[in-house]
């Protein structure tokens, strides 16, 4: 494909990777406007969405990431309800896994959700779990294998409202963690 991919511009838009197929874009972007609704689900193993650039899950709209049955994608940052957007992703199953070459922001500016189950995994370099003033960012890590690990810093609450669940199972992992952190002036 190449180039941007914009899902839901002014109305309602998905997209379907299944069965092996492979999409491949420069930025990604679901839910772009206030009238939008933008979804995207990948499913199965050896289906992959690589973005060479950035992957936006709720601009000022909504939108919707599933990534199931060992699905992929992968792209630098990653924002899940950003500007005054709603987001909401779920990484679930063995083998499904979401690679940020970057940081990975839950609620930056909007309201971002991100489940984490089954197996699932997700990785990059820096997570936030509400970024920035207004925002509200909720994660849960859940099931036996399922994993959120960075190598670099970690925020919960990062300016906003940001809530972390670990459970039956799950892991997180990242060099320093930071909760309840009003702003950093720089982020290693």
């Amino acid at each position: 494909m190449g180039g941007d991919i914009e899902i839901g511009v002014t109305g309602p838009g998905a997209l379907s990777i299944e069965g092996g197929g492979t999409v491949t874009t420069t930025v990604g972007v679901l839910g772009l406007t206030s009238a939008s609704t933008g979804a995207a689900t990948v499913t199965g193993a050896g289906s992959t969405w690589t973005n060479s650039d950035v992957l936006f899950v709720g601009v000022q709209g909504s939108g919707t990431l599933i990534i199931e049955e060992g699905g992929a994608i992968s792209n630098t940052d990653a924002y899940i309800g950003h500007a005054s957007g709603t987001g909401t992703a779920t990484v679930t199953g063995a083998g499904s896994a979401w690679t940020n070459s970057g940081s990975l922001y839950v609620g930056n500016g909007g309201v971002g959700t991100l489940s984490i189950e089954d197996g699932g995994g997700v990785t990059g370099i820096r997570g936030f779990i509400g970024s920035d003033p207004g925002s509200i960012g909720t994660a849960t890590v859940s099931g036996a294998g399922s994993s959120w690990t960075n190598s670099g810093l970690f925020f919960v609450g990062d300016g906003g409202d940001g809530t972390l669940e670990i459970e039956n199972g799950g892991t997180v992992s990242n060099s320093f963690a930071y909760v309840a952190w009003r702003r950093a002036p720089s982020a290693p």
